[in-house]
């Protein structure tokens, strides 16, 4: 009816076995040494008649309730000590503090969850009131430059948006969608040149916008004036199309009145001395139209300028700073009223402008050159005498 099994201590310290009565051999492995007693029947029934005097027959008790007492966890010891009906045994290897250890596992398992949940819980609410403040924060700094940008005009010295239009639309005017977001209108939407539009300008708080009329390198002693005409005539026929957005302002007093009544005011300036056909005629032409600064020399040299390139290793000056005819061009732009732009030419270029200007000159487009070194951008010491010029 019952298949009986007789549980055999094993001659170890640590570990139990348990094998049928008759077993030929019991080889096991124990602290690292093996051993290889046989079954002893005489031992076995001894060990058999000492515990049922304690617990009774093995058929008819129940599966034991022993558990082992997990306030007394030896260390270096073979045995755990347990408790059952006011009976203290003793017993090694898995019954001891093997099996104290498998009963532990669920409750140190609980606790690390336990930990697990208040840590998360914990830089939870950290991260979000660090958000929160920082959020705070931002939001009462920007509330402080909306205050000054209400009452101070912000102007950006350079946009290259005239230049992407002859690109990408031909000039064409017809399909451009200037007053929607065109970071979601294809070819802008992929263009890494391409950052402008009307509702990001007012986002933005931007009062006043230089557009740039731009020729490439490329036409220099070809049709360089032409088209520099021709995006001149690009940047007023797009700025008549949003007369309640953008005003066309040739002043400071047009950006100060503009600026109050909330539209953009919108300037011409030309990027490249070779725009102007080594002409001063040209240049008054241009001032006429609406420009209103003139950027030296873009990345290639003229006849009368150096541009940045000549101030990268292994690169020979074209003419070492401004020419004869540099110097008259500097000149009339302080006649006629018209911004000396000093991006993208060389220091000595730099250092004749600022020593030939009589009016502040700007770098519409520049870094600091201890900030970023490129070529393009201004030294220190360059810097300096800019602000003697602003000073006097």
């Amino acid at each position: 009816m019952f298949k009986k099994v007789y549980p055999r201590r094993s001659h170890s310290y640590k570990t139990e076995s348990y094998a049928k009565p008759g077993s030929k051999s019991n080889r096991f492995e124990c602290a690292g040494i093996q051993l290889g007693a046989r079954f002893n029947p005489r031992e076995q029934r001894v060990r058999r008649r000492k515990r049922q005097s304690l617990t009774g027959s093995p058929l008819l008790q129940s599966p034991p309730t022993n558990l082992p007492d997990h306030r007394t966890l030896p260390t270096g010891s073979s045995s755990t000590t347990t408790r059952s009906a006011g009976t203290t045994t003793t017993g090694g290897g898995r019954g001891g503090w093997v099996g104290a250890m498998r009963r532990r596992k669920p409750v140190e398992g609980f606790l690390l969850r336990c930990c697990g949940v208040f840590a998360f819980f914990f830089w939870t609410v950290l991260v979000h009131q660090i958000s929160t403040c920082l959020a705070i924060q931002l939001e009462e700094r920007m509330e402080i430059v909306r205050k000054v940008l209400k009452e101070v005009p912000l102007i950006d010295g350079h946009n290259d948006l005239p230049w992407n239009i002859r690109k990408f639309l031909k000039n064409q005017l017809r399909e451009f969608r200037f007053g929607e977001d065109l970071r979601d209108i294809t070819p802008w939407s992929t263009s890494a040149w391409s950052h402008t539009d009307l509702r990001r300008l007012k986002e933005g708080m931007v009062a006043a916008q230089f557009w740039s009329a731009y020729a490439p390198c490329s036409s220099q002693h070809l049709d360089a004036v032409q088209l520099t005409l021709e995006q001149i005539d690009l940047i007023r026929r797009l700025v008549n199309l949003y007369p309640q957005h953008m005003a066309l302002v040739t002043t400071a007093d047009g950006i100060e009145e503009s600026h109050r009544s909330g539209k953009l005011a919108s300037l011409i300036g030309i990027e490249g001395g070779h725009s102007i056909g080594t002409s001063l005629g040209v240049l008054r032409t241009f001032y006429q139209l609406g420009a209103r600064y003139l950027t030296l020399t873009h990345t290639c040299n003229t006849p009368w300028a150096d541009c940045c390139k000549v101030d990268e290793p292994g690169r020979v000056p074209h003419i070492g700073g401004l020419s004869h005819f540099g110097t008259l061009v500097v000149t009339e732009m302080n006649r006629l009223g018209m911004i000396v732009d000093l991006s993208h030419v060389s220091v000595p270029t730099m250092l004749d402008a600022l020593a030939t200007s009589k009016a502040p000159v700007i770098f519409s487009h520049s870094s600091a050159h201890a900030i970023c070194n490129s070529s393009r951008n201004v030294p220190d010491h360059v810097l300096k005498r800019l602000l003697l010029l602003f000073i006097a």
